[in-house]
């Protein structure tokens, strides 16, 4: 079936993807570590890149009590982690039941730092039956949109990228899997914005130039601080600069 970021506002959209186990929404934040071995990048995951999940997770909620749903059940989880069980499951022939197989996904950050992002875009053919969103190899965090534009760390460095999928791995009922991924911390911060404008019913529509597809980049500018003093990035460990948005001046490409 077609997926509409639209149908992330509307209850009757979480009752039909409800889990089949409970009067309630599953759903599972998948958070990055940076460490597996195929993560093109050499950082390691900020706590930027997990900005909004509370929101998020309190919005689908709310939209499940309005569904007569008991509300969500949410549970956290390190990509390796997920990783590591979800290939446990895939080898083992009578295993315990996999969170991918029964619930809804939240994944947060990109494929050079989330390996179960990479995973998610692989599993989907994200580029090949969309088009729009990360190209292949998705590690390398290159953003192709609708028309055609190449959008790049060095052209546009807090670019950012929100999916919808099913989930590939579910095997009862239809499940969803929600992707936030920025360039940098920025863009997955703007992206995960982003997605909690949708559950408020605060943003509207899929890809500006292929309305198809449940996919919208957008750019968002960093915080600049006047009162207070931030350490030099330089002076961190790993070099990365972390700070807010400015999430009120969300820019959407398309």
């Amino acid at each position: 079936m077609p997926l509409f970021l639209d149908d992330l506002s509307k209850p009757e959209f979480w009752k039909s993807v409800g889990c089949g186990t409970g009067n309630h929404v599953s759903l599972t934040v998948v958070l990055p570590t940076g460490r597996h071995r195929s993560n093109q990048s050499g950082h390691l995951a900020l706590a930027s890149d997990g900005m909004y999940a509370a929101e998020i997770a309190t919005a689908i909620a709310s939209l499940a009590r309005n569904a007569d749903l008991d509300g969500v059940r949410v549970r956290s989880i390190l990509d390796i982690d997920f990783a590591e069980h979800l290939q446990v499951e895939q080898e083992a022939e009578h295993g315990e039941c996999c969170l991918a197989k029964h619930g809804n996904l939240l994944v947060l950050a990109t494929a050079d730092v989330n390996v179960v992002g990479e995973k998610l875009l692989t599993a989907c053919r994200s580029a090949e039956r969309y088009g729009v969103g990360y190209s292949v190899p998705y590690g390398h965090c290159q953003i192709i949109g609708g028309r055609g534009t190449v959008y790049t760390e060095r052209s546009h460095p807090n670019v950012g990228v929100l999916a919808l999928y099913e989930n590939p791995w579910c095997e009862e009922g239809r499940r969803i899997a929600m992707f936030s991924g920025g360039i940098h911390a920025t863009g997955t911060m703007g992206a995960s914005r982003l997605l909690l404008g949708y559950l408020r019913s605060e943003f509207t529509g899929n890809n500006k130039y292929k309305n198809e597809v449940p996919v919208r980049i957008l750019d968002v500018p960093r915080r600049r601080y006047k009162k207070i003093e931030l350490l030099d990035e330089q002076q961190c460990i790993p070099q990365h600069d972390v700070r807010g948005i400015v999430d009120e001046e969300l820019n959407i490409f398309e």
